[in-house]
């Protein structure tokens, strides 16, 4: 009998949240502007850009942007 292995590629985020594109003239706070991108410093948490009033849970507002708690 021959056992089958299945390897799953997860993707994995690099240590730290990405960068996001620039809504406007501001960044969430924890990014600085560099350009038409918004790059998280070291100790910032990831954010997205803001669709509609609310965010998702698990998130807050920052600007124009939802940030994880």
């Amino acid at each position: 009998m021959f056992a089958m292995m299945i390897v799953l590629a997860i993707p994995v985020q690099a240590s730290g949240p990405m960068p996001i594109a620039k809504v406007g003239k501001h960044c969430p706070s924890g990014y600085n502007k560099s350009g038409k991108y918004c790059i998280p410093r070291k100790d910032a948490k990831a954010a997205i850009e803001k669709e509609g009033k609310d965010c998702p849970r698990g998130t807050f507002k920052s600007g124009k942007y939802c940030k994880q708690y």
